[in-house]
């Protein structure tokens, strides 16, 4: 949030000092394709990782802070071991999407010594926030060459 707040008073400042509008807007268009840009490379990268892990099936156990980040988790039971989603869990359709009952078709990525687990939701999580990223770092790139 206070990397937001540093670009407003940045582009302020430019404002002040004399730059053109015109720049100021090739300046923001150029730093929000750097973030969709990285934002596509990451999806990339786990959509890649769950093509290349193991398909499984497994039992849903609960929702759990992970231990790591600050934030829930689906907790897998898989061949007697319990491993951890990659994306926090769903909160609204929790008890619709998450039921300990069913067998969950997962696939097993181990990422940096860490196996975590893909479920269907998080696979479709990848891959919409890789055709949105790359959507939108595509359309600001020509955005910026008609504009130059």
């Amino acid at each position: 949030m206070e990397f937001l707040i540093w670009i407003v008073i940045a582009f302020v400042f430019m404002a002040v000092v004399g730059v053109s509008i015109q720049k100021i807007i090739i300046l923001a268009i150029i730093l929000l394709d750097i973030c969709t840009f990285i934002g596509m490379v990451s999806f990339g990268k786990i959509l890649f990782s769950i093509l290349k892990g193991r398909k499984t099936k497994g039992n849903f156990c609960r929702i759990d802070k992970h231990p790591v980040h600050n934030y829930n988790v689906a907790y897998y039971n898989v061949d007697e071991e319990i491993i951890s989603g990659c994306f926090p869990s769903e909160v609204v359709m929790k008890s619709i999407l998450y039921t300990p009952k069913d067998k969950v078709r997962l696939v097993l990525v181990k990422n940096k010594g860490i196996m975590v687990a893909f479920d269907i939701i998080q696979i479709f999580t990848a891959v919409i926030g890789g055709l949105c990223s790359s959507i939108f770092s595509v359309g600001l790139l020509i955005a910026l060459i008609t504009n130059l």
